[in-house]
């Protein structure tokens, strides 16, 4: 019982941190550096729990969070597709 109940707790932890994940955005940090870092973070968060995304989509999801910010960002995007 009491290991159902540990992977139930740890089942829903990485629920809501991949929730966090999923709902990070730029305008959340006070610059691109803190944005940037804090993505890395929560993402070696879900590395742990084997639920990280694809690179590419999370590449591709950072690009999208700072292409008014980051003047090359279009060019990449379109390099990378």
């Amino acid at each position: 019982l009491m290991a159902m109940t540990q992977g139930s707790d740890r089942m829903q932890t990485a629920f809501l941190e991949i929730r966090k994940f999923d709902k990070m955005k730029r305008s959340d940090y006070n610059s691109v550096s803190e944005y940037i870092e804090e993505y890395q973070r929560q993402y070696h968060m879900l590395a742990r729990f084997k639920a990280a995304p694809h690179p590419a989509h999370s590449l591709s999801q950072v690009l999208q969070n700072l292409e008014l910010e980051v003047k090359k960002v279009q060019f990449i995007r379109e390099e990378v597709a």
